[in-house]
């Protein structure tokens, strides 16, 4: 279920970054530090806990297929004596689901890792990278702001498209919508579409999508549910 749309925000992702951009700037555009001022940071499943109760986006793969990502805290238990978090991180397509539960203790370390599908104990030093897939809104900022504020060696076009007033997840944003125009090594014309919300008191990117003429299907997200900790 995995292995497919990460294989394509790999590639997605190498050709939005390597690429030089060239912004458009506007007289009202919003200062994009201004925009990330608040950006929510996370590293581990503990920036989870500290922040959501759920959390919930779907991806769109390659092929179309939809496949449902989920995070929810499942409250406190008590571990070897020891008081931690529970936590479910699940992704469910129309093919397969698959759960893992974690226990964090109050210093945001992993203290066990369960494969639900198998009722295996994960190894701790594994539990990282399984868990990156989750955290996928959370990287698409990384180099956002050098992307559309540097001046390039080579011409391409940012532009902020939108600014509206709008509900994410269950609750009210302001989202700021830039349209990035590349090329593939093809000389293929690719639009990334990037969408931040500003909750107020925390950012994050709620949707990306990548539009290429005459490809029907291509690599995006969007947040479904935000149910804040």
């Amino acid at each position: 279920m995995f292995k497919k749309t990460t294989t394509r925000f790999i590639a997605i992702l190498t050709l939005l970054v390597l690429p030089f951009w060239s912004p458009v700037i506007f007289a009202d555009e919003p200062d994009i530090d201004s925009i990330l001022e608040n950006w929510h940071e996370i590293t581990d499943v503990s920036d989870f806990v500290a922040k959501f109760s759920k959390f919930v986006y779907i991806v769109k793969g390659e092929e179309g297929e939809l496949t449902e990502i989920i995070y929810e805290y499942l409250g406190q238990e008590t571990l070897d004596g020891v008081s931690v978090e529970k936590v479910s991180m699940r992704g469910s397509s129309p093919q397969e689901e698959h759960e893992m539960l974690f226990w964090i203790d109050g210093e945001g370390k992993m203290k066990k890792v369960i494969d639900q599908q198998t009722g295996d104990e994960v190894p701790l030093m594994f539990a990282g990278m399984i868990t990156m897939f989750f955290f996928l809104p959370f990287y698409m900022v990384e180099n956002f702001d050098e992307i559309i504020t540097e001046v390039p060696e080579e011409a391409e076009i940012v532009v902020l498209k939108d600014v509206s007033e709008r509900n994410i997840g269950g609750l009210p944003a302001t989202v700021y919508t830039y349209n990035i125009t590349g090329h593939d090594e093809d000389g293929q014309e690719v639009i990334s579409i990037y969408e931040l919300g500003d909750f107020g008191d925390f950012q994050i990117m709620v949707g990306f999508d990548v539009d290429i003429p005459g490809e029907e299907h291509t690599f995006g997200y969007w947040v479904e549910e935000i149910v804040l900790h």
